[in-house]
């Protein structure tokens, strides 16, 4: 089972509010509570939800391209030109 915010809030002994700033870097988050904060990730190999997140901040940074057929060659020039730039994107 996938470690959560909150098994992480229990083994740093901090709140969910807590890790949830320090997992931002969000300002007010003292050295000493982020490191505690980051070894309890390593320690459960924590990892973001990006799906969760996205329910969250109401956007996923998903694109959806509809096409009738991906066999179709220009369909497929149209997903690999696509694929690029957004695969390529610095954004997380």
């Amino acid at each position: 089972m996938m470690a959560t915010m909150k098994d992480v809030a229990r083994v740093a002994g901090v709140s969910l509010g807590t890790v949830s700033r320090a997992i931002n870097n969000a300002p007010g988050v003292k050295p000493a509570t982020m490191k505690k904060v980051q070894a309890a990730i390593k320690q459960l190999d924590y990892v973001r939800d990006d799906y969760a997140r996205g329910l969250k901040t109401n956007s996923s940074q998903t694109i959806a391209l509809i096409l009738p057929t991906i066999w179709h060659p220009f369909s497929l020039n149209l997903r690999i030109t696509w694929k690029r730039p957004c695969t390529s994107s610095t954004t997380s």
